[in-house]
């Protein structure tokens, strides 16, 4: 049994956090990996769930209709869009590793409503 960690408090959109995805099934995202939160701040401080997009550093390829190059602690990254999920606050490990740049976070705002087809 996996120990229970506090859960974060002050959760924002846009901020980047640890968190452990498994179990995951087929081509779901898997393991512990960085992840940016995507879910707006109302939701964020009263529920006990967050949106979120993993993020990945496997970056040889980046589809621009569904992944947002970004730079990680001076890093380049992928956020994968196609792959946001909702998450207990429960699975963040530790405090926050980072925040995105607005024009980052502006990039990954377009490419979400484009993913589910929301304009």
């Amino acid at each position: 049994m996996l120990k229970k960690e506090s859960e974060p408090q002050n959760i924002k959109r846009g901020e980047v956090y640890w968190v452990r995805l498994d179990p995951a099934e087929g081509a779901e995202i898997k393991k512990t990996r960085p992840v940016v939160v995507v879910s707006n701040n109302e939701q964020n401080a009263k529920s006990k769930v967050v949106i979120v997009a993993p993020i990945s550093k496997k970056v040889s390829r980046i589809y621009p209709t569904f992944q947002v190059p970004i730079y990680l602690k001076g890093e380049l990254r992928k956020v994968k869009c196609e792959q946001i999920r909702a998450v207990g606050k429960h699975r963040i490990i530790g405090k926050k590793i980072a925040n995105l740049t607005d024009t980052e976070m502006e990039k990954v705002n377009q490419i979400i409503k484009e993913v589910l087809s929301l304009d």
